[in-house]
């Protein structure tokens, strides 16, 4: 996600410079040469001396940890903010300790992405039509926030201004929970032992409902364990969905199965449509 947004601010002459900063030079020397940067640097100070609005591209766990690395060394009136795909306990973290700098964070998702990671998986039209959550807090500046809106819109971009609590309760049954189903079906696969003509009889469906299973499994850790109370209680809900599912199957209802698959295209009828949200939500 990282690469695609550099790709996206230069192609649409929306930065002089974009820098990378990484523990790889010759993988940040890469994603330059590639067009993903202007500049690079393995160096923090270097990165942060000039900038003006830093994005955090990291798994959840280590944005803060990066975004207090940060605080002493940007210029003064400069903007920190994120990608990760959970919010409160960042929010909660991190403003307490930028308070005695003058520069604010201001909460980013990205409602976007695919399975691959790397910035050779970047293109530049990500974020076009992609909900971009923002979680400003009563801290917030108007300027900080602006300047974080007007980031995700020049790239293409919807503003959704959320509540950091309210973000990790909606991510969860939105993002994290079809995450967790896509590797429960892979798992469920693994009950059927006739492997050869099991895996012949995988299509279409399988494979687009599993698609986000082959993501890294380090990110989707850190992002279910950060918001592990919200996905448990959506988990419980979607338990209880199947569990209706089985009754009527077992008590041979079709008027009731019917019914139930009716309301569910209702409901799917009603949402974003695939092209709305280019390749789903990935982190």
């Amino acid at each position: 996600m990282g690469g695609s947004l550099g790709l996206a601010l230069l192609e649409r002459n929306l930065a002089k410079e974009v820098w990378g900063l990484g523990r790889d030079e010759l993988r940040l020397k890469t994603a330059c040469d590639t067009g993903v940067l202007t500049h690079f640097t393995t160096q923090i100070h270097e990165a942060a001396h000039r900038a003006d609005l830093v994005v955090i591209g990291l798994p959840v766990r280590l944005i803060h940890e990066s975004a207090v690395a940060f605080g002493p060394l940007l210029p003064s009136g400069a903007v920190l903010t994120d990608m990760g795909s959970t919010k409160a306990k960042l929010v909660t973290d991190i403003e307490p300790d930028l308070e005695d700098f003058d520069i604010e964070y201001v909460g980013s998702h990205p409602m976007c992405g695919s399975e691959k990671s790397g910035f050779e998986a970047g293109r530049s039209d990500l974020y076009e039509g992609a909900i971009c959550a923002v979680t400003p807090t009563s801290l917030t500046s108007p300027e900080a926030l602006s300047k974080t809106t007007r980031l995700w819109e020049a790239v293409g971009g919807e503003i959704l201004e959320l509540d950091a609590q309210e973000h990790d309760r909606l991510a969860a049954r939105t993002s994290h929970l079809p995450r967790a189903v896509a590797a429960a079906l892979c798992h469920a696969l693994e009950y059927e032992m006739e492997a050869e003509k099991r895996d012949q009889m995988v299509a279409t469906g399988f494979l687009g409902m599993t698609r986000t299973a082959s993501s890294e499994e380090e990110m989707w850790t850190q992002i279910m364990g950060t918001n592990s109370d919200y996905l448990i209680d959506a988990i419980g809900d979607f338990q209880q969905t199947l569990s209706t599912l089985h009754d009527l199957l077992s008590k041979k209802d079709d008027k009731g199965v019917r019914e139930w698959l009716k309301s569910a295209g209702k409901i799917r009828a009603g949402l974003r449509s695939e092209n709305d949200t280019m390749n789903g939500e990935a982190g």
